[in-house]
């Protein structure tokens, strides 16, 4: 079954805390998937995220509605469980982050969840990281090497993030 709705999203840099808020999203009620790995994220979205994230990032997508066709697929896989078409509805994986803008131009109505973490958590910690790693260098043109760069990387990603919600999405809070 499709939704009526546009979706919640939660994302943020891996590690941040969006498995605690996408708890809280399904205690209040809000399906969140049934196909969820142990930090809560929608497992129809992992090969998705992987296949186009750096592409995206990189602007080198030749063609987007493949992207979108791909991502629509995968909506449709992770909404099969859902009761009702007018039933609130989401997805979380850390990622998602990295997808504003794309996710945005789909669901104009989207809400986004961006959870912060103090940094400097994220900058020490081998937890997160690889999925970080493999999306750095077309963020920032360079490698993870050093505990300063990853946390020059957390400025980035939770500052565009900011930025576009500031600017383009519709404030609830």
């Amino acid at each position: 079954m499709i939704s009526k709705l546009d979706p919640i999203i939660i994302g943020g840099t891996p590690g941040s805390g969006t498995r605690v808020f996408c708890q809280i999203c399904k205690d209040a009620g809000i399906f969140m998937g049934t196909n969820l790995n142990f930090s809560n994220d929608a497992l129809e979205f992992i090969n998705f995220y992987d296949k186009w994230i750096n592409d995206w990032l990189s602007n080198k997508i030749e063609e987007k509605k493949t992207m979108r066709d791909d991502f629509h697929r995968c909506v449709l896989e992770h909404l099969k469980n859902l009761s009702r078409e007018d039933m609130k509805w989401g997805f979380k994986n850390p990622r998602s982050i990295l997808l504003l803008q794309f996710f945005h131009q789909i669901y104009p109505e989207m809400k986004f969840l961006h959870v912060v973490r103090d940094g400097r958590d994220m900058a020490y910690s081998k937890e997160g990281v690889p999925q970080l790693e493999m999306h750095a260098p077309f963020i920032m043109n360079k490698k993870l090497d050093e505990p300063i760069n990853k946390l020059h990387l957390w400025t980035k990603i939770n500052f565009d993030a900011a930025n576009y919600g500031n600017n383009k999405l519709k404030k609830i809070i």
